[in-house]
């Protein structure tokens, strides 16, 4: 059964992001090794991707959208969520604020479980960086499958290095 108290997380948990702005986690959640026979499948993507247009469910992200940092990068895993809320018209003010969200993928990390994927929607920008160096060895740490960024990034080469699969939108 998935988690569902903040509590359960919390040693994980940075507390840069207050429980009240947390909606929730639960993360479904599928047999071990089911993410390791997907990989297993031969352009897995495109697998998927046909998958889901037989199915008429049009949820497929193509390489226009999101690109891989590296081009032989593969992930497969549960996604954990999170959101940039703008502040002042764009994900960059949540930085210049001060307020503390700038950080929040410490506790995406947090409430993931190793081989999840950290997926940070940032409605596209490119205004400003979301994820560098610092935050993809937070991912190491926290054992992250990769990350999925809808924004930008920055410390291409650190982020290579470290070996953590990532796609991003810029």
């Amino acid at each position: 059964m998935p988690d569902t108290d903040v509590t359960d997380t919390s040693a994980r948990m940075t507390g840069t992001v207050p429980p009240s702005k947390i909606l929730s986690t639960e993360i479904p959640r599928y047999a071990e090794d089911y993410a390791s026979r997907l990989l297993a499948i031969p352009d897995t993507a495109s697998a998927v991707a046909d998958a889901l247009d037989e199915l008429g469910v049009g949820a497929a992200i193509t390489a226009t959208d999101l690109n891989p940092v590296t081009n032989d990068a593969r992930m497969c895993g549960p996604a954990v969520t999170l959101r940039y809320v703008p502040l002042g018209g764009d994900v960059t003010g949540n930085r210049d604020s001060r307020r503390g969200t700038t950080f929040g993928d410490r506790d995406l990390y947090g409430l993931g479980r190793p081989g999840d994927v950290a997926v940070m929607d940032c409605s596209g920008s490119s205004s400003g960086a979301v994820m560098g160096a610092l935050s993809a060895r937070w991912a190491v740490k926290a054992e992250m499958g990769g990350c999925v960024v809808d924004g930008a990034i920055r410390d291409t080469a650190s982020i290579i290095a470290s070996g953590l699969p990532v796609w991003s939108a810029t």
